[in-house]
């Protein structure tokens, strides 16, 4: 009979262990269930920020071919006007009034001085940099960096080789507005406080919902710089540790602008 009591408190340390043991698996289990759940939100909020970016990215890849492209093709008209400046005029005025994405036009020699434009009046500078249009004339194109126009308007400036008698010796040069990919940028949105914008390779903002920090350096209070291990593809970078919140960033570089 003694042996009785002892028996019920062994079975009934058992039986608590047992709910202790089934306790911690279901904790356990929650923990896991809940680590992989985050895990697969994470990547597949990742994969479609990634999709928007690469979407915005080939969009402006886009713009800046096509530019490059007309601009290409009005420099063959150039060519075959080469002997006429009063009509290379006309063509360029009537090339910057049809086309809004480009500010100017303008013809140049090999060491720059600009022998036609599309200003009915001749910019106060008749010369280019030489060292712009050497560029250009070498390496069949040259783009600026991003630049910012009195109206505070981003544009870059493009330049391609004018062959005469089949020899490069003069530059067609274009301001291309970049006013379409501000608003390409300011339209996309992300979450209840995600946004885009685009930066240079030297961590330059270019494009940015707050105008204010334009042709501004990006820092870490907006977020960290481009990766270093950055591919065709783009990347995935997720920051921990900020004092307000973590921060996941998508990354993909835009083409046709070197």
């Amino acid at each position: 009979m003694d042996n009785i009591p002892l028996l019920n408190r062994i079975g009934t340390r058992i039986l608590l262990f047992s709910i202790l043991v089934l306790i911690l698996s279901i904790l356990i289990t929650g923990l896991m269930i809940i680590n992989i759940s985050t895990r697969v939100l994470r990547s597949n909020i990742s994969q479609r920020n990634l999709q928007i970016a690469r979407r915005a990215s080939s969009e402006i890849s886009l713009y800046i071919q096509d530019s490059i492209d007309q601009l290409r093709a009005s420099s063959e008209i150039m060519t075959s006007l080469a002997n006429d400046p009063l009509l290379q005029n006309i063509i360029l005025e009537n090339l910057s009034m049809n086309l809004d994405k480009y500010r100017n036009f303008y013809l140049t020699d090999q060491d720059g001085t600009i022998t036609a434009t599309s200003q009915l009046v001749k910019a106060d500078s008749s010369q280019f940099d030489p060292v712009l249009i050497k560029r250009a004339l070498k390496e069949d194109l040259y783009i600026s960096d991003v630049e910012l126009s009195d109206d505070n308007l981003p544009y870059i400036t493009i330049a391609v080789p004018v062959k005469i008698m089949g020899e490069k010796i003069k530059a067609l040069v274009t301001e291309l507005n970049l006013r379409d990919i501000w608003d390409l940028i300011d339209d996309i949105s992300i979450g209840q406080s995600g946004g885009a914008f685009l930066i240079s390779r030297d961590g330059l903002l270019i494009a940015h919902p707050d105008k204010a920090k334009v042709l501004k350096t990006i820092d870490d209070s907006i977020a960290p710089g481009i990766p270093l291990n950055l591919t065709e593809q783009g990347a995935v970078v997720v920051q921990e540790n900020r004092p307000e919140h973590a921060l996941l960033m998508v990354y993909k570089p835009v083409t046709n602008t070197d």
